[in-house]
């Protein structure tokens, strides 16, 4: 006898459970691919340590001063250092650089957090865990996406967005005038931005990863400048609408 439909359907219901749990593993990865992935984001979060405590330690002893310039100097020599470095295979030294990339980082934005600090110091931690949940989400939405090259339509756009927020930026040097609109668009036109670099720059990494390149440190780096930039954004966004209540 021919089985009831909800029998079927009852069925069928493990089989779609196997499925999500192999998504969830990225079993559609290969395993040098997801042995890359695991090197990445292991960088990348001991980087995000490095800049929390960079933070902590220009808010607590003035490292770096207040004008942010030192430390920002320090950052794109560093940052040209390891685009420019011949052996991508050296990753002590490489894992080292970006260690203090993300430590000088840390003091470049450390005055934005001791002042939101003292406009509220809840708005800290809840914008660090609205940046850790958003980028876990984009992330985690690129590695799972059925289509490995899904998102890598956005290059174009994000390239061009960014360029005209560049543009902006100089323009308002020339027309102060609408400084304030210009930070307005750069705050949350920048901010979907660089939501839309998460999907691209995670998509891109497993592409190369997939090519056979194996610099994680470099992918971990792009990573975290994405992390960083949302992050600022929205500390700076809850900024604004604690001083407005």
């Amino acid at each position: 006898k021919d089985k009831p439909p909800e029998m079927d359907a009852f069925h069928s219901k493990p089989n779609n459970d196997i499925s999500l749990e192999k998504m969830l593993r990225l079993s559609h990865l290969s395993d040098n691919v997801r042995v890359h992935i695991s090197k990445v984001y292991a960088v990348l979060a001991s980087t995000l340590l490095c800049c929390a405590f960079g933070a902590y330690a220009q808010i607590v002893f003035r490292i770096g001063g207040q004008t942010q310039f030192l430390p920002f100097i320090a950052s794109i020599g560093i940052l040209l250092w390891l685009g420019l470095e011949s052996d991508k295979t050296n990753y002590v030294k490489r894992i080292s650089l970006v260690s203090l990339f993300g430590f000088f980082q840390g003091l470049t934005i450390g005055p934005l957090i001791g002042l939101a600090i003292t406009v509220d110091s809840s708005i800290v931690v809840t914008a660090a865990l609205t940046t850790a949940t958003v980028f876990t989400c984009f992330s985690l939405s690129a590695l799972l996406s059925s289509g490995k090259r899904s998102y890598l339509y956005l290059g174009g756009m994000l390239s061009s967005g960014l360029s005209v927020m560049l543009l902006l930026s100089l323009l308002q040097f020339i027309f102060p005038s609408i400084s304030g609109a210009v930070f307005s668009i750069n705050l949350y036109g920048g901010l979907i931005l660089f939501l839309g670099y998460i999907l691209y720059d995670t998509q891109v990494m497993v592409i190369k990863a997939e090519a056979g390149d194996p610099d994680f440190v470099w992918h971990s780096l792009e990573l975290f400048l994405d992390f960083i930039a949302v992050f600022v954004r929205i500390l700076i966004i809850l900024m604004r609408n604690s001083k407005k209540n």
